[in-house]
């Protein structure tokens, strides 16, 4: 289907909106879109010009900056001016934090360039108030040339009168969130007390009862112990 065309909301800040999760992956292991957490590979990325509503603004969030989405309906990154395009063939993992205020589904498309291809997509479910941090296979990309990537697009795929699920600090408005949008692939990782007996859905919890993915994946986290089908999962490296 096509993106929804969103009633227009007022788009002064809401505040109240915490900070995205901290990524726990060493530097070696990431090629970095957007992240405060490490060194960007494309320093001129900008949002392009592609006829939608959307108005993207970077905003402080809890102490960090995250881009701010509203009037939503789609959204794209360019790397530069000029169609320049990375090589991520080497990485494993497309990462993105995303935070909606109000209950969405979103399409994620990484583009490759010369020739274009923007068909692959992934479709996500947003419940509102929580981040939720999503690692995509770049397998589930199968036509993207990873080696000649030059794009990322974003479309709202939620009807404007679906029901919101609010907050006093929304005040009815909706607005999305985007942080920690990188690649990255996985050193060596071991798992202690889980082994090959992880869930086939699922999430992963740290001790604190904080969602670390939205996907039992335990590959490339920081060294420690979480939470997995409500079992305790101990990642050592």
């Amino acid at each position: 289907p096509d993106p929804i065309d969103p009633d227009p909301i007022d788009p002064d800040p809401i505040d109240g909106i915490p900070a995205a999760p901290a990524p726990g992956l060493e530097p070696h292991q990431v090629k970095s879109f957007y992240s405060g957490a490490y060194p960007t590979i494309v320093p001129n990325m900008f949002v392009g010009s592609w006829g939608q509503s959307t108005k993207a603004e970077i905003m402080a969030c809890g102490g960090d900056e995250a881009y701010r989405l509203t009037n939503f309906n789609y959204l794209g990154f360019q790397f530069s001016g000029s169609d320049d395009v990375v090589d991520i063939s080497d990485m494993k993992y497309i990462h993105i934090d995303l935070y909606s205020t109000r209950d969405m589904d979103i399409n994620i498309h990484p583009i490759s360039l010369n020739p274009t291809v923007d068909g692959d997509k992934a479709t996500k479910h947003l419940t509102a108030g929580e981040w939720h941090s999503f690692d995509m296979p770049m397998t589930d990309f199968p036509n993207v040339n990873f080696a000649s990537l030059g794009q990322f697009k974003f479309e709202n795929m939620t009807p404007a009168q679906a029901p919101a699920v609010k907050r006093a600090a929304d005040a009815g408005e909706h607005a999305l969130y985007l942080d920690n949008l990188y690649a990255w692939a996985a050193g060596t990782t071991g798992i202690s007390s889980a082994d090959a007996e992880l869930p086939a859905d699922g999430k992963v919890y740290d001790l604190f009862g904080r969602i670390v993915r939205d996907t039992p994946c335990l590959d490339g986290l920081a060294k420690g112990i979480y939470i997995v089908g409500g079992r305790k999962v101990a990642v050592t490296r």
